[in-house]
């Protein structure tokens, strides 16, 4: 080309506003706006974030919320900091009294409440946190990155016995898991999380999660901590799912679990396996223990498949939880002494994500059981 044709003009590239990518705050979660439980009852939630109309790198988020079974308030309120053109460090603190679950990977928490409306079922086990945290962020798209520190006094969250529900009115609401009333708590947190691009439950993709805590009880209740390695506890938990969209509207659905633990662990904190989200057909944490195995598979015939409105699905579940000061894969016998189950689904979806499905499940230990149960979401 003729350099006297050429158009000259500026090459620098300028970008004037951060990508929709990096205004939504993953660090301070939304909470649902209403939330309904065997703990708490019915809770209501505000959340409201300052951020300069989604173009400052400073973010206040606030959630909200009071309990209605206990008169109790609760809520969170967040500060964020964020650098680079696309916030992809963070800086941030928050203060917060609310309620906490290790349970949240069986079902999300708007299902749930819809549980235990219609049928007075509650999949969760939580406690309540009060204090405060902070910590770093790192935001590589595909990849995410959080190491937090936190120190927080936890103490049980009562039952509410009156908890009003639509069917099975006169369903025992299960108890608690045993607890030391107002442990005041430091702890360290990492967590790390991975996902190809557009991942979704239906689509061939890769998602990875993996978190973990190091924590110690205060001295006599003085805020004074002697990280002693001898005294420390630690707890693991991660999961992957891993699917693939085969030819013809079919796609097979897997999930990994594991968790390990180190040191006195909490009752509370300890790894449940069975029920609903877990090993179906099997009751609610039928076996626990400080450490854990579970394996999803799920076989779906989609409605680009089926070439009409529902799908239908073949899945097999199969977990193990123990006692173990460690971890030794050699010597656990998981055919034997783990639980596993097997069933068939049919349910319709549509093009927003929404959901339902009917299962019905087996043990595969002999037994003739069958489960029913009715999901409004995919069952992991």
């Amino acid at each position: 080309m003729d350099p006297a044709d050429s158009v000259e003009g500026d090459s620098e590239l300028t970008i004037t506003e951060p990508s929709i990518h990096s205004t939504e705050s993953w660090i301070h979660a939304e909470k649902d706006v209403f939330v309904y439980n065997r703990n708490e009852g019915l809770v209501f939630n505000l959340n409201k974030t300052w951020d300069g109309a989604k173009k400052s790198s400073f973010r206040i988020s606030t959630s909200l919320g009071y309990r209605f079974g206990s008169n109790d308030g609760v809520g969170r309120l967040s500060l964020e900091k964020g650098f680079g053109s696309n916030n992809n460090v963070i800086l941030f603190a928050s203060t917060f009294k609310e309620s906490r679950t290790d349970d949240y990977f069986r079902l999300p928490e708007g299902e749930n409440s819809w549980a235990s409306i219609l049928a007075r079922q509650d999949f969760y086990d939580r406690w309540d946190e009060e204090g405060w945290s902070a910590g770093i962020g790192f935001d590589l798209y595909h990849i995410k990155l959080k190491l937090m520190t936190a120190s927080v006094k936890q103490d049980s969250i009562p039952i509410q016995t009156d908890l009003w529900s639509m069917f099975e009115k006169e369903r025992i609401l299960r108890n608690n898991p045993s607890f030391y009333p107002q442990t005041q708590m430091d702890y360290v947190q990492a967590t790390a999380a991975f996902q190809t691009s557009h991942f979704s439950p239906l689509s061939t993709g890769i998602a990875i999660f993996l978190q973990g805590e190091v924590y110690q009880n205060a001295d006599d209740g003085e805020k004074i901590y002697t990280f002693k390695s001898s005294e420390l506890r630690q707890r693991i938990f991660g999961f992957m799912k891993l699917n693939w969209e085969m030819p013809y509207g079919i796609v097979l659905r897997t999930q990994f679990m594991v968790g390990k633990s180190k040191g006195m662990l909490h009752d509370f904190r300890k790894f449940g396996i069975g029920g609903l989200g877990s090993v179906s057909a099997f009751p609610y944490k039928y076996q626990i223990g400080d450490q854990m195995l579970q394996m999803n598979g799920e076989l779906v015939f989609t409605e680009e498949f089926t070439d009409s409105w529902y799908f239908f699905k073949l899945f097999i579940d199969s977990g193990y939880a123990w006692e173990a000061s460690s971890f030794k894969f050699k010597q656990q016998d998981f055919i034997h002494v783990g639980i596993s189950s097997a069933g068939i689904g049919i349910g319709s979806s549509d093009h927003d994500g929404l959901n339902w499905s009917v299962n019905v499940a087996k043990p595969l230990d002999g037994r003739e059981l069958y489960e029913t149960t009715i999901r409004l979401n995919y069952n992991y």
